[in-house]
C-alpha cells in the first residue's frame, strides 16, 4: 500500500484477521522509535480480538474515553453522541498509556508541559507506526479523541481515572501503582473504504454503539519548498 491509497479505516472486517506475523512486524518497531526524554514516559499495550480481558478494556475505553457529542446526523438532522466502537471491530489495537511520575500537580505550569512532551512522544511514536502499518499493507485508524473523559455528567474525570488503572492494573499487573493516563489507540486490520461511494457518510451501528461510516481526514497541502531554477 501506498500513502496515497491510505485510508482512515472506520469499517473493519471481522472475518478478515491479519496474521501474528505481520502485527509483530509492526510492533517490533516501538523500541526503536526515538523520543524527546529517555525515560519511558508512555507505554503501548497490543490489545489481541481473541482476548476477553482486551476487548473488556476495549469497551471501557468506547464507553468512557472515545466519544464525544458532536455527530451531526444527516437523517434526524440533530446532534447525537458518537462513540468510536471502531476500536472493537479492529481485530488487533495498539492502545498508549501516559506515565506520569505523580498526580500532584504542584507548578501547574510545569506539570502541563511535562505533560505536553509526553503526549509529543505518543504522536511521534504513533507516526513511525502508521508508517510501519501502511509499509505493511495493513488498514488502520487513529483514535485520538478522548473527550469522553469529561462529558459525563455521572462521572468526573477522576473517578474514570481510579477506574482506568484498576483495570489496567488487572490485565496488566505490571502498571499497578502506575500514575497512567488513557492517550491514543491505533486500530489495525483490514476494511471497507466508503469514500465516493453510495455508503459515504451513513451511521454504522454495531457493537450497541453508532458511529460515521467516512469522515475527510485529508488536510490541505502543507509542504512548502524552493522551486530549483
Amino acid at each position: 500500500m501506498t500513502w496515497q491509497d491510505r485510508f482512515f479505516c472506520r469499517d473493519f472486517d471481522s472475518t478478515k484477521i491479519p496474521s501474528m506475523e505481520s502485527i509483530n512486524g509492526v510492533v517490533d518497531i516501538i523500541e526503536y522509535i526515538p523520543s524527546q526524554i529517555l525515560d519511558n514516559d508512555h507505554y503501548w499495550f497490543l490489545l489481541e480480538y481473541d482476548n476477553a480481558d482486551h476487548v473488556k478494556l476495549k469497551k471501557w475505553l468506547v464507553d468512557n474515553i472515545y466519544y464525544h457529542s458532536e455527530m451531526f446526523n444527516v437523517d434526524t438532522g440533530e446532534k447525537e453522541e458518537e462513540h468510536f466502537a471502531v476500536v472493537l471491530d479492529a481485530p488487533y489495537v495498539l492502545f498508549a498509556g501516559i506515565r506520569k511520575k505523580t498526580d500532584e500537580e504542584g507548578d501547574k505550569e510545569k506539570s502541563d508541559n511535562e505533560f505536553n512532551i509526553m503526549k509529543t512522544n505518543v504522536h511521534l511514536s504513533a507516526g513511525a507506526i502508521l508508517g510501519k502499518i501502511v509499509d505493511s499493507n495493513l488498514h488502520s485508524a487513529i483514535i485520538g479523541c478522548t473527550h469522553g473523559m469529561r462529558l459525563d455528567s455521572d462521572k468526573d474525570p477522576n473517578t474514570k481515572r481510579l477506574e482506568f488503572r484498576k483495570l489496567m492494573a488487572e490485565i496488566f499487573p505490571e502498571t499497578t501503582g502506575w500514575c497512567l493516563e488513557p492517550s491514543i489507540s491505533i486500530c489495525i486490520g483490514w476494511g471497507h473504504n466508503h469514500k465516493n461511494k453510495k455508503t459515504t457518510g451513513h451511521i454504522i451501528e454495531r457493537h450497541g454503539y453508532r458511529w460515521k461510516n467516512y469522515k475527510n481526514n485529508h488536510k490541505s497541502p502543507n509542504l512548502i519548498r524552493t522551486e530549483k531554477n
